[in-house]
């Protein structure tokens, strides 16, 4: 609704706005979104990721994405910051044992849309935003809670968001099939992100016969838009009569 309120006032204006996205696939269904009403730029800065090479492949598909969007007439600009893992690190110091989804994931928010307001008030966005609130996994309220504390600090509006509540999660796999970032089946093994590398095994798999999957811990390394995906992907495997075995410390995915 606040989201909504806040638009309808634009009237034929289009403001700017940073965007800060956690990947590719989780930004396609946001960036359509917001371009109806904002002139979108995404913001790469994800020094969680590691090591380097991922933080390319997924930045790699991120351009990619937008690219693919622009074809259809969906615009937005794309700001890269560098790979800077010890901006992670020395915040998340002493909560490396935290489980998932704690402490320590607290942290990773803050630090990116601390600086995605950073960046926005720095080069003069109207407004800033992020993907994170367009998975299921992740808490809007207290995402929202955070955005609205960086824009105190750096004197920046904050856009506020629930994406998942408008079938974004849904929509972002949908996009992502469409734009071909399910499996890139001429690129090396290693050339991959991990969550497509496991999308390869479940096929290769499959291709010799086998009728029941035993999947172990299959979710531990992918972002929340590839496990929306890796659901999808077991369920239509059950309703065609394969078998699966489902290994997670995560009782939220049992």
């Amino acid at each position: 609704r606040k989201y909504d309120k806040i638009v309808a006032g634009f009237g034929d204006t289009k403001p700017s706005i940073l965007l800060h996205s956690c990947c590719g696939p989780c930004s396609s269904s946001v960036i359509e979104l917001l371009s109806q009403h904002f002139d979108v730029t995404v913001l790469w800065y994800n020094p969680n990721l590691w090591p380097e090479e991922e933080f390319e492949k997924r930045l790699a598909t991120q351009k990619q994405l937008i690219s693919c969007l622009a074809e259809d007439g969906i615009c937005a600009g794309l700001l890269t910051l560098p790979w800077r893992s010890e901006d992670y690190f020395s915040r998340i110091k002493g909560l490396e044992n935290e489980p998932e989804e704690g402490k320590r994931c607290l942290e990773c928010f803050k630090i990116r849309l601390e600086e995605t307001a950073r960046v926005a008030a720095e080069r003069g966005f109207d407004w800033f935003c992020t993907t994170l609130t367009v998975s299921s996994r992740k808490d809007a309220v207290v995402i929202n809670a955070i955005g609205r504390e960086a824009e105190k600090k750096y004197d920046v509006r904050w856009l506020p968001s629930e994406f998942k509540k408008r079938e974004g999660n849904h929509r972002s796999i949908i996009l992502s099939e469409k734009y071909g970032l399910d499996v890139e089946l001429d690129k090396l093994i290693t050339e991959i992100s991990v969550g497509a590398q496991q999308r390869v095994e479940i096929l290769k798999a499959l291709y010799h016969g086998a009728e029941l999957l035993i999947l172990d811990e299959p979710s531990a390394a992918l972002t929340d838009i590839e496990v929306e995906g890796l659901f999808a992907i077991m369920k239509k495997l059950v309703s065609e009569g394969k078998s699966i075995i489902f290994i997670s410390h995560k009782m939220r995915e049992v």
